[in-house]
């Protein structure tokens, strides 16, 4: 037989449990023999499956060892016994530990599962344990590759027992997250706490999964030290369920992903209780007009009104009207909220996010609108499409189209939480923050800066912009043939020995040179181009990465440009209050910059600064 059908041979052992024949055998021991051969050579010693454990072994000593251990355990003896036997070996202590899989053991009258309840009997907890760990390993062994599923629960006293928490974690625990690969059901009955360690393993690693359920024991106690929770479940709803309402004391940041299969994650919001939550992000990939989807801000309202908590972050990362009231009353509810990202405001949305620092709320009863977030520093919006056309369909957003915001609104809130703050004197308020930044994805970001300047009355140079343009072309010119991305490797290669390219590129950069800034009104829409990005990165390619770079120095050149444009830039960027930067027109980046009295000593220091943000990256 040729090693392929072999182990598809294995494969079926494996999966059926059934012994193999006296002719499989055969073939089967002779290939094992020639893999621990191969194994041998390759790794330099007798194979072992604790060496398989390491984490930094090559490739191909794993592949093999894994091959190895596959085809012994399709060898194992333990397979040819009948299942009498088997059912002896499990009917010793399973009075109170169920171990059964009826449809690939056929030795119990039990449902498909690993099922361990309470433990209740007057055998001391850490022997029960220490009886349980050799037949849950030989029921995991005896069970092959097949999809398990996992009825895990345990009594309050068995975590109170200090020596049968550790041997239910080292021993039970550890055997059953070594499978997690195979899990297809699972229910958890564990202290908060163990959530957040013992079960970090199984992150990503749960391909089979198809139903979660999770129980917290004793939330008085075990819950409080659990200060963050990300549940990211892409299985099919509504097989999800969370057990009976609780309250984590001290969780501060909760995160949750859903996606049109999943929206049942969203019922933890009716059962939990967050009194210390700060950090609260909701992402997901479905339609808002799912009835469970739509009705998550109302859950989130709930929750907040329950747990009396203040936010200081809120994500909303998925497709959402945003004109239903219960976010914006979310928002009157968090007065110490400084990070709030949701997707699409319309001009209604945001001039109710305009602020009026002057006004106490109470002095302003008459207002259709109090103020909200008075401390808000970030604002980010994400547009996901029109959800009053019938022709979007979020939640795949439509790639060639962008959306538009307000941008009169738009200036108006800026405006309202920067400069007309700052003239208070410099007497901020306590009860109020300046925004420091407004961050707009899938907008059309040209046509934006178009309306905001008309919006702020600010006259554009056009003669700086058509010229911001072509250096901007030209140094995506330069960065593309600095790019080493694998597939490009050949063309560039070519690249390396085309004078043309070199020619070309010299060019360019000559081009580039021969500028003088100093007769420009404004440069900043050079940094809102990303070109003191580029510059800077094409400086810090290493050697030999540019065709031609070795002959030319186009790094040493670039670099010269850059501290050649760097006063100028640095000069407008001072004299204005915002600064705006965007990519590939569909995102766009809004910087505040709060006015300060800056020392004559201290003056280097903040351009640098400045020079930091302006170089930055905002994709």
């Amino acid at each position: 037989m040729t090693a392929t059908e072999l182990d598809l041979i294995v494969e079926v052992i494996l999966k059926t449990n059934d012994a193999p024949t006296d002719d499989q055998r055969h073939e089967l021991a002779t290939r094992l023999g020639e893999l621990e051969n191969d194994f041998q050579r390759i790794a330099g010693q007798v194979f072992s499956s604790d060496l398989l454990s390491k984490k930094d072994i090559p490739p191909d000593v794993g592949a093999c060892g894994r091959s190895v251990q596959r085809y012994r355990l399709a060898l194992s003896c333990l397979r040819s016994l009948p299942d009498e036997i088997w059912a002896r070996i499990f009917e010793e202590g399973l009075s109170t530990w169920w171990l059964g899989n009826h449809e690939y053991l056929q030795v119990l009258e039990q449902p498909p599962d690993i099922d361990l309840p309470d433990i209740f009997d007057l055998t001391p907890l850490p022997l029960q344990i220490r009886n349980l760990e050799p037949k849950l390993r030989v029921y995991l062994s005896r069970s092959g590759g097949t999809p398990l599923s996992i009825n895990f629960k345990t009594s309050q006293e068995v975590w109170n027992d200090s020596d049968a928490r550790s041997l239910t974690e080292s021993n039970l625990l550890s055997l059953l997250i070594a499978q997690c690969h195979r899990w297809q059901s699972l229910e958890l009955c564990l202290p908060a706490d163990m959530y957040n360690t013992v079960l970090h393993p199984i992150k990503g690693n749960m391909p089979l999964l198809q139903t979660l359920q999770l129980i917290v024991i004793d939330p008085s106690t075990s819950q409080s030290q659990l200060r963050a929770l990300d549940l990211n479940y892409n299985g099919p709803g509504p097989a999800l369920a969370f057990g009976a309402s609780f309250t984590l004391t001290k969780l501060e940041r909760l995160t949750l992903y859903a996606n049109q299969r999943s929206l049942s994650l969203f019922t933890l919001f009716e059962l939990i209780t967050l009194p210390a939550l700060s950090r609260l992000t909701i992402r997901g990939e479905f339609s808002p007009l799912e009835s469970l989807a739509s009705s998550v801000c109302k859950k989130v309202l709930d929750l907040i009104k329950r747990s009396k908590c203040s936010l200081q972050h809120l994500s909303f990362e998925f497709p959402l009207d945003t004109r239903q009231e219960a976010i914006y009353h979310i928002l009157s509810l968090s007065p110490d909220l400084e990070y709030l990202e949701v997707p699409h405001l319309d001009s209604e949305g945001l001039r109710r996010l305009v602020l009026t620092p002057d006004r106490a709320e109470s002095s302003n009863p008459s207002a259709s609108h109090p103020n909200i977030l008075p401390k808000l520093k970030i604002l980010k919006l994400c547009w996901y499409g029109d959800f009053d056309s019938p022709e979007t369909n979020p939640p795949y957003f439509p790639l060639n189209e962008t959306g538009i915001v307000d941008a009169s609104a738009l200036k108006d809130v800026v405006h309202s939480r920067t400069q007309a703050l700052y003239a208070l004197n410099g007497d901020l308020s306590r009860e109020s923050h300046p925004l420091e930044e407004v961050d707009l994805r899938r907008y059309d970001a040209m046509k934006l800066e178009s309306d905001w300047n008309k919006a702020t009355n600010t006259n554009v140079e056009e003669t700086s912009d058509a010229l911001a343009q072509e250096i901007e072309e030209d140094l995506d010119h330069i960065h593309y043939y600095g790019w080493t991305h694998p597939d490009e490797r050949e063309l560039q290669d070519e690249d390396r020995a085309n004078p043309d390219v070199h020619t070309e590129l010299d060019r360019q950069i000559r081009k580039m040179e021969s500028i003088d800034l100093e007769s420009y009104p404004n440069t900043l829409v050079f940094a809102r181009r990303n070109i003191p990005h580029f510059l800077e990165e094409i400086r810090t390619m290493n050697a030999g990465r540019i065709p031609g770079d070795d002959i030319f120095d186009f790094r040493g050149r670039v670099g010269k440009l850059s501290d050649k444009w760097k006063p100028f830039i640095l000069r407008d960027a001072r004299k204005s209050p915002y600064s705006w930067r965007y990519t590939a027109n569909v995102a766009a980046n809004l910087t505040c910059h709060t006015p300060t009295e800056i020392h004559a000593d201290q003056e280097e220091d903040e351009d640098e600064r400045v020079w930091a943000r302006i170089i930055s990256y905002h994709p």
